[in-house]
């Protein structure tokens, strides 16, 4: 990969979690106009967030995942992968050395939108770049994290115990804790945009747009980042939302290595079976309404300034709205 031409994307997009990404990663990648990096997110220039840092939870998790990342670089690639820290350039080059040369390319992060220094990585290296910004009502953001961090095993406490027990913690940052409460403080982290970039070179999508009218939103989308704007992807479940029938089995199950280590190499037809053994399809839990209310009120504040900043209508976000019925990332 040595002495290999540096080509950057045209467009990022860099959050939030539990917002709809994964949906949309699998919507934009479907394009034949745009090419995204087979890694859907390779934090490349959140430069703050890196693994030496992580808690040892998460050190834990990364060292399982035993993954070579330069021989997946130097093969067809063909096989997407959720996450990685790619932190070398010629690395990060070689993501995108697939790309078509009349394609955009592009790639999604969720740690963009939290890290202090990735807009102005991306502002200094890409300077042209399209910033794609998904956001979702806050209160159902956090309840949303939660159930996804249920479902994979690694809490098996109730809501409100777990999200205040890791809002107490004296060190805190992404992956460092879950920063439940942090991540959906958003004015902070969008600001940090539109201070760099042109606001003509940024798109912010309200989640519930993407999940009530999720056509007009990718024609707008694909005008943006001006690829064919007619063209209408297929519509796949991403990210399924599942709830362990056991919270606590899953959580030691997960905590031993056996789920990250074990499963992978068991069959596809196994593993379909295994996870309706452990799992409900269904999610029965659901946001306690004074539970919601104090949300409301520890989000208002930030909701307001959010607007002001962005001229966008939050009003749906002020009271309570319905969980989604489209799963997200």
């Amino acid at each position: 990969m040595t002495g290999m031409k540096v080509r950057m994307p045209d467009f990022f997009v860099v959050g939030a979690a539990k917002s709809g990404t994964t949906a949309l990663f699998h919507l934009l990648r479907s394009h034949p106009g745009i090419y995204l990096s087979p890694i859907k997110e390779p934090n490349y220039f959140c430069t703050d967030i890196r693994p030496a840092g992580f808690s040892p939870e998460y050190q834990l998790h990364e060292s399982r995942k035993r993954f070579d990342l330069d021989a997946y670089l130097e093969g067809p690639m063909d096989r997407w992968i959720f996450d990685y820290f790619v932190t070398r350039p010629e690395q990060y080059a070689a993501l995108f050395r697939h790309a078509g040369q009349d394609t955009v390319t592009g790639e999604m992060s969720n740690s963009y939108l939290f890290s202090a220094e990735a807009a102005r990585n991306i502002s200094t290296s890409v300077p042209h770049a399209r910033i794609v910004i998904m956001l979702r009502n806050p209160v159902e953001r956090i309840f949303s994290h939660y159930l996804a961090n249920l479902r994979d095993g690694k809490t098996r406490l109730p809501f409100r115990e777990e999200v205040d027990r890791d809002h107490a913690k004296t060190r805190k940052g992404w992956w460092v804790s879950h920063c439940y409460y942090e991540t959906g403080l958003y004015y902070e982290q969008v600001r940090r945009y539109l201070d760099l970039f042109d606001p003509r070179q940024v798109m912010i999508i309200r989640y519930e747009d993407f999940r009530d009218d999720l056509h007009t939103v990718l024609e707008k989308l694909f005008l943006f980042l001006g690829v064919d704007h007619d063209f209408r992807p297929v519509v796949r479940t991403a990210n399924e939302a599942m709830q362990p029938r056991s919270p606590r089995l899953n959580y030691l199950i997960t905590k031993s290595g056996i789920k990250q280590v074990i499963f992978p190499l068991v069959p596809e037809h196994l593993r379909q079976r295994i996870k309706r053994a452990f799992f409900r399809s269904r999610v029965t839990r659901q946001l306690d309404p004074d539970e919601r209310h104090r949300l409301e009120e520890f989000y208002a504040g930030d909701i307001d300034r959010l607007e002001k900043l962005t001229g966008l209508d939050l009003s749906c976000w002020k009271t309570a709205i319905h969980m989604s019925s489209l799963q997200d990332g």
